[in-house]
């Protein structure tokens, strides 16, 4: 098990954006002037803190209460936050490469933890440790100790801390590796070779030995002793790791294909030749589009799992994959994660509608049935029968995690909490 630390404001949550949108829209809900919006920006400019708000009612003589305007300016900094998808899906796969993720921040609690909810982070980290009330703070540390603590691990078994400066928990740095930037040789536009179309670097993933990194469609894989680089692919974006085996997708003027490295060498173990969009679903497979085709391949072995038409597949971070058909014949398939045994499908033979899905977590399917126009009708599977959890959800969020779901309706975006 290894443990990873992410700092959140500027590495996983955009705040200074939030920050900007909040001030504006507090401001502009109190009729408030440029001069009191531009005190707001240069005090608040690292945190807000409830004293703050008080000077403001004192500088200005206004009459809101300072504890209001405070709590307003905290549900704007979460209604405003956002963490790129990318950053999500980098995380979910992290944790299913048995990574254990926590986040070590500074700033008040409560604006910190209504972030991480706001932004569908929570489901994903399991610990937080956040200073604001703290006598401790970065690089201290006891507070880099009390996130491992909550994540059930030790700073003494080692890890990893992901910020935007050089500190550790120690305040020292361990080590780093520079990668010597390439060019991007997959191709002559921005989409990159990947399925998701990401040319930004991102930590595929790592084992005892060998942590890999893509950027720019260039795969490279750094070995953890020395932060020596062992091996660089040119117009190789790797998507997933498993079982000291790296897989992604290549792009070369003979053709595109699926292929899988072994993780410390860089040899190839295996190729599916005239596959492209690589991308990740579910722990240890691949997916690639192949003669119209999506294929799920197994990472280790490269062996088929199966070939559907059309769509794509998501996994539901838990044990379940579905795989959906956006042809002109709507289909639902689901498969177990491991064994990749098929549990059901639709259409089937009794009739019902096919949905169209928003969201898959934890054995629930969450979609609408699109004839109904804009009075979409929600529905709620089971993800293991395909039977309705509910005859009546009243929304099929289109994020969710164990908290609640995020909703699409005539009021904007709104959030529901979980229930039980």
């Amino acid at each position: 098990m290894h443990l990873a630390l992410f700092d959140l404001d500027g590495i996983l949550v955009d705040r200074q954006s939030a920050f900007n949108d909040a001030v504006a829209n507090l401001c502009h809900a109190h009729d408030y002037d440029a001069t009191i919006e531009q005190w707001l920006l240069t005090e608040l400019t690292d945190r807000a803190n409830p004293g703050d708000f008080a000077r403001l009612r004192d500088a200005f003589g206004l009459t809101v209460p300072s504890a209001q305007l405070r709590q307003e300016y905290v549900d704007l900094m979460a209604v405003t936050a956002t963490c790129r998808h990318e950053i999500l899906e980098s995380l979910t796969r992290l944790r299913a490469a048995a990574w254990t993720i926590g986040i070590v921040t500074r700033g008040p609690s409560d604006i910190q933890r209504a972030k991480l909810t706001a932004v569908g982070l929570v489901s994903l980290v399991d610990g937080v440790a956040v200073s604001g009330g703290m006598e401790t703070r970065k690089p201290d540390r006891d507070l880099f100790q009390l996130a491992a603590t909550r994540c059930g691990m030790s700073l003494t078994d080692g890890g990893w801390m992901i910020g935007d400066n050089l500190s550790a928990p120690t305040g020292k740095t361990r080590w780093s590796a520079q990668l010597t930037a390439a060019p991007n040789a997959a191709s002559d536009d921005d989409e990159g070779i990947g399925a998701d179309g990401i040319l930004a670097a991102q930590v595929i993933g790592a084992d005892d030995d060998t942590v890999v990194v893509s950027a720019n469609d260039v795969t490279y894989a750094v070995d953890r002793t020395t932060s020596k680089v062992r091996w660089k692919k040119l117009a190789f974006r790797a998507v997933v790791m498993a079982d000291g085996t790296v897989a992604g997708g290549i792009h070369s003027p003979s053709g595109d294909r699926l292929v899988g490295y072994t993780a410390s060498s860089g040899k190839q173990r295996w190729t599916i030749r005239n596959a492209s969009d690589p991308g990740a679903t579910g722990p240890k497979l691949l997916t690639g589009t192949h003669a119209n085709k999506v294929l799920v391949v197994d990472v280790v072995h490269g062996r088929q799992r199966a070939a559907l038409e059309g769509g794509g597949c998501q996994y539901d971070g838990q044990s379940l994959i579905l795989c959906t058909k956006d042809s002109y014949k709507p289909g639902i398939t689901v498969f177990e994660a491991r064994s990749f045994k098929k549990l059901w499908a639709l259409p089937d033979n009794s009739g019902r509608a096919v949905p169209r899905v928003n969201e898959f977590w934890h054995g629930a399917v969450y979609g609408d049935l699109p004839d109904h126009g804009l009075d979409a009708k929600p529905v709620v599977l089971d993800g293991r029968t395909g039977k309705d959890r509910e005859a009546d959800p009243g929304a099929a969020p289109f994020e969710a995690d164990q908290y609640g779901g995020v909703v699409r309706n005539e009021n904007g975006v709104v959030f529901y909490g979980a229930v039980g």
